[in-house]
């Protein structure tokens, strides 16, 4: 019984899983490209090249950004185009932050905008959009804690409050009885 209890079980729980393996991996990268994105900016501005200054950032920033970071440059040694590794960044990583960044700087490329003002431009919108992120968690806050407040909190109060009422009552019920 055990056994077949077991198998929807094994058969879902390696999905959400991966899922949740996906999903804190997609986070972490969108965490840390703000400040991937600000030296970014601060060595292109110094004078330093794209790609020399992309190569800096990856090997200073640890974690998955630092690790795509580097394995879209070794595709860039390889022999693919900047856009190209550019696009298989996106498409391994499917963070919405990092598909806009890819973005402008391709389009920076394409156009002949400076990058670096490019760059300082989407450390502006995702400070932004980071802000707004932050106080939609704080809106959704309290609603999350209404749930354990209601099973967790109230029926401690509602005994602190009431036990000794309770214990008067008892009291003068046994006394009516006897």
């Amino acid at each position: 019984m055990i056994l077949l209890a077991l198998i929807p079980v094994s058969h879902f729980f390696p999905d959400v899983y991966l899922r949740k393996k996906i999903n804190n991996r997609q986070e972490e990268i969108r965490r840390s490209l703000l400040n991937a994105l600000d030296m970014l900016t601060i060595t292109i501005e110094a004078g330093m090249g794209f790609d020399i200054a992309l190569s800096r950032i990856a090997s200073n920033i640890k974690g998955p950004l630092g690790e795509v970071f580097n394995k879209m440059l070794k595709e860039m040694d390889v022999g693919l185009s900047r856009r190209e590794a550019f696009q298989n960044l996106a498409k391994r990583t499917n963070v919405p932050d990092l598909d806009s960044f890819i973005a402008a700087v391709n389009q920076a490329e394409i156009l002949g905008i400076s990058i670096s003002k490019s760059l300082r431009v989407q450390a502006s919108e995702m400070r932004t959009r980071r802000r707004h992120r932050a106080e939609e968690a704080g809106i959704k806050a309290p609603v999350k804690l209404v749930f354990p407040l209601i099973f967790c909190l109230f029926p401690s109060l509602i005994v602190v409050i009431m036990g000794p009422d309770l214990i008067k009552i008892y009291e003068s019920l046994l006394g009516l009885i006897k």
